[in-house]
């Protein structure tokens, strides 16, 4: 499990970074804070969802992870609202890009590296 925790938190610290970048986010202290609120967001998420696996079908645990995710982007926007400094965007947009951006991939990903 603390593979996973880790492996997530890497990618997604990457492709939300990368993200950002293209969204046109420059300053460096916007950019740490996205780092930190994924370090902060993304093992909760995570640790729930690899719980749910191990005592649920998929289909339920597909579903749990679907809600946790929206409840992520809401949170995450919230943080992101209180935090970011001279990024204009509309924090609850961005965080919605970032983490829909993020999840699409690792979805993507998931199902190339399962074959």
């Amino acid at each position: 499990m603390v593979g996973s925790l880790v492996i997530s938190l890497l990618l997604t610290v990457v492709l939300e970074t990368i993200l950002a970048l293209l969204i046109n986010v420059r300053d460096k202290e916007d950019l740490s804070e996205i780092v930190w609120i994924n370090c902060f967001t993304n093992p909760i998420i995570v640790y729930f969802t690899n719980i749910t696996l191990l005592y649920t079908n998929d289909l339920i645990s597909h579903c749990i992870l679907v809600i946790l995710e929206i409840i992520n982007v809401f949170v995450e926007g919230y943080l992101l609202k209180n935090h970011l400094k001279k990024t204009k965007i509309n924090p609850y947009i961005f965080s919605l890009y970032l983490n829909g951006f993020s999840f699409v991939i690792g979805i993507i990903l998931g199902y190339i590296l399962e074959f």
